[in-house]
């Protein structure tokens, strides 16, 4: 916008008034009604808050994916994960509850809460988990290296708190 000054003598004072070279209203002018700002939406969907049943996942036995994509009938215990729509279940915690904070994408990230099954002491962690399909994701943070799970078939999921 480019103004124009005038200098006006009004009874031996000197006033200085501000004039737009275009139309659009002056500050002290009321606005056309009808004008709304338009919300500038982010290239990736960003959203606030929600828990593990947000993710898409469906409830079962997990385990690290190998090579072949394949989960074993008999998992290893040290590498299986349980989801039961709550949280991210280890051979160490059967009760967890995962709340994302954060979801960018197909990545959520948040805490996760688990109660130890043996001290039934309560352990919170940081984790980044990025949903790839409904039997598969990738898991980051609590202290373990990333790794992807995927969903194990065949398994006795009774076996394992399901």
């Amino acid at each position: 916008m480019q103004l124009r000054a005038a200098f006006i003598i009004i009874g031996g004072a000197v006033s200085l008034v501000a004039c737009s070279a275009n139309d659009e209203p002056q500050p002290d002018q009321p606005r056309p009604t009808g004008e709304v700002a338009k919300a500038k939406s982010p290239a990736t969907p960003v959203s606030n808050g929600g828990d593990a049943g947000d993710l898409g996942l469906e409830n079962g036995v997990y385990d690290v994916v190998t090579g072949d994509g394949q989960c074993t009938t008999e998992p290893p215990l040290a590498t299986v994960n349980t989801f039961d729509g709550k949280g991210f279940g280890t051979r160490n915690f059967g009760t967890c509850v995962f709340i994302w904070d954060r979801h960018e994408g197909r990545t959520y990230t948040g805490s996760q809460t688990c109660t130890d099954s043996q001290s039934k002491e309560r352990v919170t962690e940081e984790l980044a988990i990025t949903v790839l399909g409904p039997t598969r994701y990738t898991r980051a943070g609590g202290g373990n290296a990333t790794a992807t799970y995927g969903r194990c078939t065949g398994v006795d999921e009774s076996s394992y708190g399901l």
